[in-house]
């Protein structure tokens, strides 16, 4: 990692950490590790949140944009999301009083696998990776590390108030769910539009 800027060093740290993420999610329900895994998992996961806002910072501040960077990073979140959704979706693994969907799950990854898709795609028609964030990109990205801590902490909430913890995660899993939805709309969007200029540009190098 000696060649790397800080802001993929942070970003590879966060891929890293997903890792002991995961763990602490097998072990959240496990008896006598229960809340402690819980609160670990909620630790790495702020973490792993924090570093997301990092590495773009530190981009721009130091101006240490790379090719590398604009790839790493969407990966990055979209392996973190899909890895906590995965786990909060099953039984031994979830927080019992907030299972996450699988309606949520299938629309989150959906959006991902075929995001990537397109990507392929637009690389094979195109000849180059169109990788850009957008506004609404990021706000769905927020939405779903919100739930994702919502979630794991729900079980807090609720010694609160069962009904406030009840209604706050329903409105974060259908936030999450309808801005993936957006979001793959936009992509579809863009994607068309790049796939157009690609073929019109192979066109006139095809009758030059």
């Amino acid at each position: 990692m000696a060649n790397l800027s800080w802001p993929n060093r942070v970003t590879i740290t966060r891929v890293l950490l997903i890792v002991p993420f995961a763990l602490l999610l097998l072990y959240q329900n496990k008896p006598g590790y229960d809340s402690l895994a819980r609160y670990l998992a909620v630790s790495v996961f702020a973490i792993m949140a924090f570093s997301d806002a990092l590495d773009g910072y530190l981009a721009r501040r130091t101006r240490q944009r790379s090719r590398l960077g604009y790839f790493l990073d969407p990966l990055a979140d979209k392996l973190l999301i899909t890895t906590a959704c995965i786990l909060l979706a099953i039984k031994s693994t979830g927080v019992k009083q907030a299972l996450l969907p699988g309606w949520v799950v299938v629309i989150i990854i959906g959006k991902d696998i075929l995001w990537f898709a397109g990507v392929l795609i637009i690389q094979f028609v195109t000849g180059r990776v169109t990788i850009r964030s957008s506004k609404l990109g990021r706000a769905c990205t927020v939405a779903q590390l919100a739930m994702v801590l919502g979630i794991l902490l729900s079980p807090d909430i609720s010694l609160l108030s069962s009904a406030v913890a009840w209604w706050l995660i329903r409105a974060l899993w259908w936030s999450a769910a309808g801005l993936a939805i957006l979001t793959l709309a936009n992509y579809t969007r863009v994607a068309v539009k790049h796939l157009a200029e690609g073929s019109t540009a192979a066109e006139k190098n095809g009758n030059s």
